[in-house]
């Protein structure tokens, strides 16, 4: 007796298959790059690049002592500026992996990146609502994100903020499941409780949550006033669902975070983030959007609105997608310049109209040649953007100008060997006298996050990094160097590294000046004789504490900060010195 014949494979099998596929082969590619990437790395881990790695790390270690005892590390950070809420999902692929970058960034790869491709690439095929454009959504999203290699850069310094991706994905799955009659208050609920999840998230991925709002509320008046017969029962239903979705983000975050909710409206953001504010008008913002992105992409980007309002079954989604990122460009640029990982604000949409409009046009060529060499063509051009992105070359020619301008490759110092040994004078140091260790520089070779941190960076067991203070920067975010006060020993890099002129720079720039000048606590310091020589040609040199702080000696620190902000005490009025090192 002959077997039966092999069942057909189910349909849905094959379209998820068709999705997942192409997604799959580029994270396994992105995976690979991570790992080359930190292998080929030598340097100091700062501020950003090494904050989540560091708290995902010991949220690792907690889990091991206790689960109890990390829920309530967890549950304690909620109101803080980092809380431990994005590093929950990837702590126990961290703690397996030892702790150590390489699984860090591939914890972020699949656990966060991988499932945001695939939610967007569900969008995609959700929007297009059509079996074949359906079965070559994934491939649309991979091909854009290949064309958008942005949103690699942030992973590759050590930023987790793609997790907000895929939140974003859910909201707008969310929405669209909805449907046109705005009868599901379930998904209303959901979709307000992914808006709060994702300003929580992250602080400033409440933009994206905000800006999505406000084009929910722009749809709804939209629809009041095109209501026809208008009625208070018809109006009442078009507004229900908006309601339901504002009232439980609101419910979710005075739940969840209310300090951090206060924290976010009471505080003057444009006065707070001056000193991140690059460009003075909207020029020169618009000027680095092109050459982030690049002119191919950009003119694809544009093809893909207009022909996604030109057609009625995608004219309502993308217009409101485009309206969402026009919105998120106007309340950002308020308050401060993008970094990195702020233009994952932007990425939702973009992967989304990107992928549509490759999708599509793929869907419609009938003839198998003509659609394999659509494929081809495409994604051999976002090889050669990604490609291009993660060289050395400079940005010249015609080329240069269409591909976008960032550059992704391993941060590479050459001075490792001096830090090690500053780090082993410290170490001496404290050995002999222990005390607070405070960095007084804004950037450069030698910071406090990149001193505090250097354990981590160099794979070794220095004990000075866990006596490094928090330094102050940024004047109008940080204020008076209260920390400064409570040091024994002083690292001060020279040149002095902070902005010249130091416009929002001045907590960094006249205590060194105070020091050099042998002024205030410069009186109370001695320069060491050990001098310390880094990349760029710095040198660093520790000075000690060689008798108490006095009030004379904070006042002329006060003094100096004063001219420069006489309206603002929290600027120059020293608090009570005191602190002593713990552990």
């Amino acid at each position: 007796m002959s077997d039966p014949p092999a069942a057909a494979p189910s349909r849905p099998l094959v379209r998820w298959s068709c999705l997942a596929a192409p997604i799959l082969a580029l994270v396994v590619v992105a995976g690979a790059v991570a790992i080359r990437h930190v292998a080929a790395e030598r340097t100091l881990y700062e501020a950003d690049h090494v904050a989540y790695w560091s708290l995902t790390r010991s949220l690792a270690e907690s889990l091991g002592r206790s689960a109890w005892g990390a829920a309530v590390e967890i549950s304690a950070s909620v109101n803080r500026e980092l809380n431990l809420l994005p590093s929950v999902p990837l702590a126990p692929a961290v703690g397996l992996g030892g702790g150590t970058r390489t699984a860090y960034l591939l914890s972020v790869i699949v656990i966060y990146a991988l499932p945001a491709l695939l939610l967007l690439a569900v969008v995609v095929g959700r929007l297009a609502d059509e079996p074949r454009t359906g079965r070559l959504a994934g491939w649309g999203v991979a091909a854009a994100v290949l064309l958008l290699p942005a949103w690699w850069q942030p992973v590759a310094l050590g930023y987790l903020d793609v997790g907000g991706v895929a939140i974003a994905a859910l909201v707008l799955l969310a929405w669209l499941a909805a449907g046109g009659r705005r009868r599901s208050l379930v998904r209303w609920l959901a979709m307000g409780f992914l808006l709060a999840l994702l300003a929580i998230f992250r602080r400033w991925w409440a933009f994206w949550s905000v800006a999505w709002c406000a084009v929910i509320a722009l749809e709804a008046l939209w629809l009041l006033l095109t209501l026809r017969p208008w009625t208070w029962r018809a109006a009442a239903r078009v507004l229900r669902g908006p309601s339901v979705a504002a009232a439980a983000a609101a419910a979710t975050l005075l739940a969840i975070a209310p300090g951090r909710v206060a924290a976010i409206l009471g505080t003057d953001w444009a006065d707070y983030l001056v000193a991140y504010k690059r460009h003075a008008g909207i020029g020169g913002e618009l000027a680095e959007a092109v050459g982030r992105w690049g002119l191919l992409p950009l003119a694809l980007l544009a093809l893909s609105v207009a022909a996604g309002l030109a057609s009625r079954r995608t004219r309502r989604p993308v217009a409101m997608l485009s309206v969402q990122a026009g919105l998120i460009f106007a309340f950002f640029r308020r308050w401060q310049d993008p970094s990195p990982q702020h233009w994952y604000l932007y990425l939702p949409a973009l992967v989304v109209l990107l992928g549509l409009l490759l999708a599509r046009t793929a869907a419609a060529l009938r003839r198998p040649a003509a659609r394999a060499a659509w494929i081809a063509v495409v994604t051999l051009c976002g090889v050669a953007v990604s490609a291009t992105v993660l060289s050395d070359q400079p940005r010249e020619g015609l080329w240069g100008r269409l591909a976008p301008g960032i550059r992704i490759r391993p941060a590479v110092r050459h001075d490792l060997d001096e830090v090690r040994r500053l780090l082993t004078h410290l170490d001496q140091r404290l050995a002999v006298a222990p005390g607070w260790v405070y960095v007084l520089a804004v950037g450069g070779p030698l910071t406090d996050t990149g001193l505090g941190f250097a354990n981590l960076s160099l794979g070794t067991e220095f004990a000075s990094p866990g006596f490094v203070l928090s330094s102050a920067h940024v004047d109008r975010r940080d204020g008076f160097p209260d920390n400064l006060l409570r040091a024994r020993y002083i690292v001060l890099p020279e040149p002095v590294q902070a902005p010249q002129p130091p416009v929002h720079a001045r907590v960094a720039a006249e205590p060194a000046r105070c020091l050099l000048e042998g002024e205030g606590i410069g009186r109370a310091f001695r320069r060491g004789r050990e001098v310390f020589l880094f990349d760029g040609g710095v040198r660093a040199s520790v000075w000690d504490l060689a008798r108490p702080l006095t009030a004379d000696d904070n006042a002329a620190l006060s003094a100096r900060l004063r001219v420069y902000y006489p309206d603002r005490p929290d600027i120059w009025e020293p608090p009570a010195i005191g602190g002593e090192p713990g552990g």
